[in-house]
C-alpha cells in the first residue's frame, strides 16, 4: 500500500526529485495554491472544482455568471487565485448541492460533485465500468463489493466467493505447519489467536 501511495506523487515527485523544486502545501497549483479545491454548497455537500484548462476555465466561470475572471485562472499570483478561491467559495454557498448537480450536468467544465462511496456506486461510469459486483457468499445468497480496476480483453476478473469470518481457517492453517489440536487449544487459551 505505502508503494501505491507514494507512486501517486508522479507530478509532485518529478518536480521534487527532477526539478529539485519541493512542493510546498497551499502553494502549487494542486495542493490549494489554486482555485483548483472543493467547494461546499448551501447544504453542507461538496463540489470538486479541476477546471485548470482554459476551455474548462471558461466554461466554470461563464456557468456562475463570473466570465471576467477565467482570465485569471492561470495566473501564478497568489492574490488572484484568492480571489477566484473566494468567488466560487460563495457562489456554491448560495446553492444546494442538487441545484449545482443539475446546473453542471451537461457542462463540460471539470466540475464534480463530491459523491459518497453508497452513490458512487450506483453512478453510470462505475455501473458500466462493472466496479460494483455481486459476489456469492457461504451462506447463498450475494454480497455488493468494489470489482477488480484492472480489465483485460481477454479476462475478466472472477469473484467466485466472499472471505470468510476472521479464524474461520486457523485449524486448518496451523495444522499444515504441524501444530496438533493441544497445541491450537493451549495457543487460544493464551490468546494467541484471533
Amino acid at each position: 500500500m505505502t508503494d501505491a501511495a507514494f507512486a501517486l506523487n508522479g507530478m509532485a515527485g518529478a518536480c521534487a526529485l527532477a526539478g529539485k523544486v519541493e512542493p510546498q502545501a497551499d502553494k502549487m497549483l494542486l495542493n490549494g495554491g489554486s482555485f483548483y479545491d472543493y467547494y461546499r454548497t448551501r447544504d453542507g455537500r461538496y463540489f470538486s472544482v479541476g477546471s485548470l484548462e482554459p476551455q474548462f476555465m471558461a466554461r466554470l466561470f461563464e456557468t456562475i455568471d463570473k466570465p471576467q475572471l477565467a482570465k485569471l485562472g492561470l495566473s501564478p499570483n497568489a492574490d488572484d487565485q484568492q480571489l477566484l478561491k473566494s468567488t466560487l467559495k460563495e457562489a456554491f454557498a448560495e446553492h444546494s448541492f442538487a441545484h449545482w448537480q443539475q446546473v453542471f450536468a451537461d457542462v463540460e467544465a471539470c466540475v464534480e460533485p463530491v459523491l459518497s462511496v453508497s452513490e458512487a456506486a450506483c453512478h453510470p461510469q462505475l455501473q458500466a465500468r462493472a466496479m460494483v459486483v455481486e459476489v456469492p457468499t457461504e451462506q447463498g445468497d450475494c454480497q455488493q463489493q468494489i470489482g477488480a480496476p484492472i480489465k483485460f480483453s481477454n479476462h475478466a476478473p472472477q469473484y467466485p466467493h466472499t472471505g470468510v469470518a476472521l479464524g474461520a481457517h486457523t485449524e486448518e492453517i496451523l495444522a499444515d505447519y504441524g501444530f496438533d489440536a493441544n497445541a491450537v487449544e493451549t495457543l487460544r487459551k493464551c490468546g494467541a489467536l484471533g
